[in-house]
């Protein structure tokens, strides 16, 4: 009887694993229409998608990748690559194909978008490249912010990546002027849908209350 009361327990605990992943899956689902709400107020969220749309199946964020330049070609001294990065050669499938109109959430697009290409450099080696260590040394040299503190792992974006993601310029003109044109009916909406948001997640909070107390209760049943 002892092994079966093992299996049983077993069996049980796979079932309750399987019922808190099948709940989150769902509170991931009902919190995803707010997703613009978190990017226009830039609060950090981690968007999880099966959807892969690189066209480099190896990309990683581990240095041990390495994707070899073509020496043949031009190096840009901005990239550092042969050819350069946003050259048609290099083009992925998630690159943009035409000009976004001015929008709050084009921050957090771009945001995205620049941590694929931080991917591509670091796959080429550009950020161990010692030209590279140099300019970044002399940046954090000009910039007196940084002197009396010590900052996670940050890199420069070369000149290229901008022009090609566009200058953030135009989307904080635009944000200016919309809090001074809707001084009234900003704050109203904002706080709508802060209001919409908590209480979502407050009705979602007690469900997963009640869902950990079956789940204790069917732990306490099978002798787990």
């Amino acid at each position: 009887m002892f092994p079966q009361n093992i299996s049983d327990s077993k069996q049980n605990m796979c079932m309750c694993n399987k019922i808190i992943e099948a709940y989150l899956k769902k509170l991931h689902k009902s919190i995803g229409g707010n997703l613009s709400f978190f990017a226009h107020n830039d609060w950090e969220f981690k968007d999880i998608s099966g959807e892969n749309t690189s066209v480099e199946e190896n990309e990683s964020n581990e240095g041990d990748f390495f994707i070899a330049h073509d020496e043949n070609s031009e190096e840009c001294p901005n990239c550092l690559c042969r050819p350069c990065i946003k050259n048609e050669r290099n083009r992925q499938l998630w690159w943009e194909n035409e000009n976004h109109p001015e929008h709050e959430r084009n921050a957090y697009l771009r945001k995205d978008k620049y941590k694929r290409f931080w991917t591509n450099l670091l796959h080429r080696g550009v950020w161990k490249d010692p030209r590279y260590l140099l300019q970044k040394r002399d940046a954090l040299r000009r910039d007196p912010r940084r002197h009396k503190c010590v900052y996670h792992r940050r890199d420069l974006m070369p000149k290229c990546v901008l022009e090609l993601l566009e200058i953030k310029q135009k989307y904080q003109k635009r944000q200016i002027d919309n809090q001074k044109n809707n001084a009234v009916s900003s704050p109203v909406l904002k706080d709508t849908q802060l209001k919409h948001i908590k209480d979502t997640m407050r009705k979602e909070g007690d469900d997963l209350n009640e869902l950990m107390r079956r789940v204790n209760q069917m732990k306490m049943e099978s002798g787990v």
